[in-house]
């Protein structure tokens, strides 16, 4: 037993740094049309469900700098159009750093039609979304979607 507290602080750093230096990163390998598509699949659930941050997260640094996420969330909250669903229906890469997603989305516009409360339909959209520093990262086009 260790009653010395700078021995037991020695010891409880050499585990730490022991265990840091088992750790592996675990690199993904999947193909980069896959792991776009489930980025972009991601990204457009936390649009559905509301989860503005998780959607944000997954746009690039430099759509951050310039749009905050308060002005990207009140953007996204004063649309009168209401996405109800979202898929991928292909990925194709440019580069191993920029890939285009076409996504299907579905949706409902509200009050868009004097005497119609609610229209639906369905459309298709490409994405931009780039590798920055080891992840798939969503650069919006000027709408800001």
């Amino acid at each position: 037993m260790i009653n010395n507290p700078y021995s037991r602080g020695a010891v409880l750093l050499a585990v730490l740094l022991l265990a840091s230096g088992c750790a592996q990163v675990v690199k993904d390998t999947r193909p980069a049309e896959e792991l776009v598509a489930e980025r972009a699949d991601a990204r457009w659930a936390a649009l559905i469900d509301g989860q503005w941050q998780q959607a944000y997260d997954l746009l690039t640094p430099g759509y951050r700098s310039a749009t905050s996420f308060d002005s990207y969330r009140m953007n996204l909250l004063t649309r009168k159009i209401n996405w109800t669903a979202a898929k991928t229906t292909a990925v194709t890469c440019e580069s191993s750093e920029k890939c285009t997603a076409r996504v299907k989305i579905d949706y409902a516009l509200v009050g868009g039609l004097p005497g119609v409360s609610r229209v639906t339909s369905s459309a298709n959209a490409e994405e931009t979304w780039l590798r920055l520093d080891g992840q798939w990262l969503h650069l919006p086009n000027k709408t800001g979607r």
